[in-house]
């Protein structure tokens, strides 16, 4: 929550291409906090100049199938190839809390690590495994000698597809890798998605859940099929479209611009994952690409960065603009830096800070939390594991809110000079939607314990539809994952394009 230039996207890719030194991770729902796993939140990557070290690609279908611990693999991995010893490796890396740079270092080539710095790449695979634990592979017949594709799983079911590709000579260092989730089938093929079956999936997750389908009509938002859409949920990082929004309104009013400089400020850096964080202090990026990199990757130093360059009240004023039915329940709105420390830090406990009235609160963030940076509170490899105080310190809204939300930011984008907002929100669309839906912008969000997401979804016919909603459970931590691809086929309930 990721520099200067384009978000590079990796779209329909079944293998990684030749000579292509890449990580590109897609995440299912950017969170705030850095264990969130995300549905296709930003598919993101690094590329690095191409390198004759990546072999040709390889296919598992070279040679004749065989069977190993009841997976079907190639003669390749029966004699453990270079691919799947280094694999293997790396999955081993994927349940540790803190892992050993230099080990995971000695893993990959000097040309990956050129495009991918180290810390990056530990965060964001770290994003996508999030903190189960216990993964071993479960399928290795997409992987050949040098490359390919396989699967892994981990003890509590959450699975990822791994594409990596490895050096031609000893030791056969990781060259090219993807990681991203793999998205679980809630509903059979052919199967009908209905209201009903949508609840039941959600129920049998556990915890509290909402939702919302809406037809826009106007600026009116027409419920269609929905669970509670007028209950409070926690947001996570999908309250950045309040951020986005009062961007927009700036730009509008003159006091800002798209193409403004704004440096990188040390003492404005939220969690290391992202793009922004790895900027040396003072370097000049534009209000755009801070604003891209809120949206698309869920950059959480770029979205603290445009919320003090417009500053607090700005920000508060533009989520009630949004038709937030309860915005003082987001008073004083929190920065995610702050988020992260009174959730988890020792300065200011999370209980002293909600026992607070609001006058009292802003005082905490704007004197006491003022200039601590999280590195130095809550170390270098701080990873939330729990859920922590979901229900009372977090953003807030109800799903209709967040149907209002994107209304709100598309009449903006309709305003000249603001086209930028839809073409930013439609940066990463979540989930892949099939051919039925034109537009598709999308912004979610989690945490331990929270997920939510949010869709604005054009139809063919030029009907357009709002899918929000989420699911909090203040005790464990579920499969967001789940829950994210659940709330997508909720778009199912629409009625079809005339």
């Amino acid at each position: 929550m990721r520099g200067d230039g384009p978000i590079r996207t990796v779209r329909g890719m079944s293998r990684l291409p030749l000579g292509v030194i890449l990580l590109a991770v897609l995440a299912v729902l950017s969170g705030c906090a850095s264990s969130e796993s995300a549905v296709a939140e930003p598919t993101t990557s690094a590329v690095a100049e191409p390198t004759s070290a990546v072999a040709e690609p390889t296919s598992a279908a070279d040679g004749p199938a065989s069977t190993t611990g009841g997976l079907s693999t190639s003669v390749a991995d029966v004699v453990a190839s270079p691919a799947r010893t280094r694999l293997d490796w790396l999955v081993g890396l994927f349940a540790q809390p803190a892992p050993d740079l230099a080990v995971i270092e000695d893993g990959f080539s000097p040309e990956f690590l050129a495009a991918v710095p180290l810390e990056t790449l530990v965060e964001a695979v770290g994003s996508v495994v999030a903190v189960d634990t216990e993964w071993r592979v479960v399928d290795a017949s997409g992987l050949g000698e040098l490359d390919g594709t396989a699967v892994a799983e981990s003890a509590t079911g959450r699975r990822v597809v791994i594409e990596l590709a490895v050096e031609r000579d000893a030791p056969h260092r990781i060259a090219g890798l993807l990681v991203r989730p793999e998205l679980p089938a809630v509903f059979a093929e052919g199967e009908p998605v209905t209201a009903a079956a949508i609840d039941t999936e959600l129920a049998a997750v556990g915890g509290r859940a909402g939702y919302g389908l809406f037809e826009l009509v106007g600026d009116e938002c027409r419920l269609v099929a929905g669970l509670a859409p007028e209950t409070p949920l926690p947001l996570g990082s999908a309250f950045k479209l309040w951020v986005l929004g009062a961007l927009a309104l700036e730009i509008d009013a003159g006091r800002a611009t798209w193409d403004e400089p704004l440096a990188v400020e040390e003492a404005w850096l939220s969690s290391l994952d992202g793009e922004v964080a790895d900027r040396t202090p003072g370097t000049e990026l534009s209000l755009r690409q801070y604003a891209e990199w809120m949206i698309a990757i869920s950059d959480n130093s770029a979205t603290d960065h445009l919320m003090y360059r417009l500053g607090r009240p700005v920000v508060e004023a533009a989520m009630a603009a949004a038709g937030v039915a309860d915005p003082a329940s987001n008073r004083p709105m929190l920065s995610t830096r702050e988020l992260f420390l009174l959730k988890w830090g020792t300065t200011v406990p999370a209980a002293e800070y909600l026992a607070l009235d609001e006058r009292g609160r802003r005082q905490v963030l704007d004197e006491r939390l003022a200039g601590i940076g999280l590195v130095e509170e809550l170390g270098a490899t701080f990873r939330p594991t729990a859920p922590a105080a979901v229900e009372e310190l977090e953003w807030f809204a109800t799903p209709l809110d967040l149907c209002r939300t994107h209304a709100w930011l598309a009449a903006l984008a309709d305003r000249p000079g603001l086209e930028p907002v839809a073409e930013i929100l439609a940066l990463n669309p979540g989930v892949p939607f099939d051919e039925r839906w034109r537009d598709v912008r999308f912004k979610g969000g989690s945490e331990p314990g929270v997920m939510f997401a949010a869709w604005r979804l054009e139809q063919i016919d030029g009907r357009v539809f709002v899918v929000a909603g989420g699911l909090v459970d203040r005790d464990r931590v579920f499969d967001d994952v789940r829950v994210a691809t659940i709330l997508a086929a909720v778009a199912e309930l629409a009625p079809a394009p005339t």
